[in-house]
């Protein structure tokens, strides 16, 4: 009995598995759009990461509290605390793709260095540090704090100078004042008291250590001068409205060809792709979620295909559903349920026929 359990269990997981195998959860994350993609501040790697971090400024005792987001870079948006989380470093495979892409990105090891190099510019926001004259004497400020920013990450290195910290191996404190503040403090949290002994014999990078370690002590328990805005962003996910596949330059055509479950295709050729009028359509998702198990059961009888394999489609359809933002008209719910119907029916069959999800091939 139990073996028949085991065997029951294995043949499930492998008929649910063809609508989930590696290529087609690839296809699937190349052609939804930024917004829709399953990216979270609890994804992997950058979870633990924003964890440690935030249990360290808690025993620390700092009053304030950086507001993460996803969007497309790491940065801080200026005179603010919130600080921007780029979507693929909260998604492994997402994160892979990126680096197929030819693009680069921070290795695992030095995410805590990059997290405390951002929540230093909110502390020096925050705080308005930067309007003080000790920091703009000793971090060099010359003009207007921000308006002197460069446009672009290009600058021009000294990589034998021993005025900065250079953490990363980057030297990216040389940028502007406000990167040098920031990776200074950024060292201070991630090396502990080993700062000491890396920067004896840079007196100028160990005064912006010692001067950037006093300030932290005298203000991470006070209230920052400045009401963070949480709704203040620079260019979250929630703007780019765009496949995964365009924002990479990633072509998704291999992992469609080699996919056992990619039915977008089918779905968007029948159904309604984010209408302006919501009002008029019901999400796909809604539609089958109140007339599954009646499907189900008809489409099984009239396939002679098992009900959970028919119940696995109706599932990927509604899940598909959501992330390709798919709806039925209203006004047309007749015709779209009989091509709902046809459609199953035809993945049914070629599960039956060929152990895939495939049709016309």
């Amino acid at each position: 009995m139990i073996f028949i359990w085991v065997l029951f269990f294995l043949m499930r997981k492998s008929e649910v598995l063809l609508f989930y195998d590696e290529n087609t959860k690839i296809a699937e994350l190349l052609t939804t759009i930024i917004p829709k993609l399953p990216v979270s501040l609890n994804g992997e790697p950058i979870r633990d990461v924003l964890k440690s971090v935030k249990e360290k400024m808690e025993e620390m005792g700092f009053f304030i509290r950086p507001n993460f987001y996803l969007g497309i870079e790491y940065s801080c948006c200026m005179g603010t605390g919130n600080i921007s989380i780029p979507f693929w470093d909260t998604n492994p495979t997402i994160r892979k793709l990126y680096l197929e892409a030819g693009k680069s990105i921070f290795s695992i090891d030095e995410l805590p260095a990059v997290i405390w190099h951002e929540i230093g510019h909110a502390f020096c926001y925050l705080y308005k540090l930067y309007r003080t004259r000790p920091f703009r004497r000793i971090f060099n400020v010359k003009g207007h704090f921000f308006n002197t920013y460069p446009s672009r990450d290009y600058f021009k290195k000294k990589p034998w100078s021993r005025e900065y910290v250079n953490l990363t191996g980057d030297h990216y404190a040389q940028k502007h004042p406000d990167d040098d503040f920031a990776e200074t403090f950024a060292t201070i949290m991630v090396m502990g008291r080993k700062w000491r002994k890396a920067y004896r014999f840079k007196p100028v990078a160990m005064m912006k250590l010692e001067w950037t370690e006093n300030v932290i002590k005298k203000l991470k328990r006070k209230p920052p001068v400045v009401e963070n805005d949480p709704s203040i962003k620079v260019r979250p996910v929630e703007e780019f409205n765009i496949p995964l596949y365009k924002f990479l330059g990633l072509s998704p055509r291999k992992y469609i060809k080699n996919a056992t479950g990619y039915i977008d295709p089918y779905l968007i050729k029948i159904f309604s792709k984010n209408p302006k009028k919501e009002k008029l359509y019901i999400p796909l998702s809604e539609v089958i979620k109140s007339e599954r198990r009646l499907l189900t059961e008809r489409i099984s009888k009239a396939t002679d295909v098992k009900k959970e394999v028919i119940s696995d489609i109706l599932k990927k359809f509604s899940i598909r559903g959501d992330e390709l933002g798919l709806f039925v008209k209203k006004r047309d719910m007749e015709k779209k349920m009989i091509e709902l119907v046809s459609l199953v029916s035809a993945l049914a069959e070629s599960y039956k026929n060929k152990r895939d999800f495939i049709i016309g091939e």
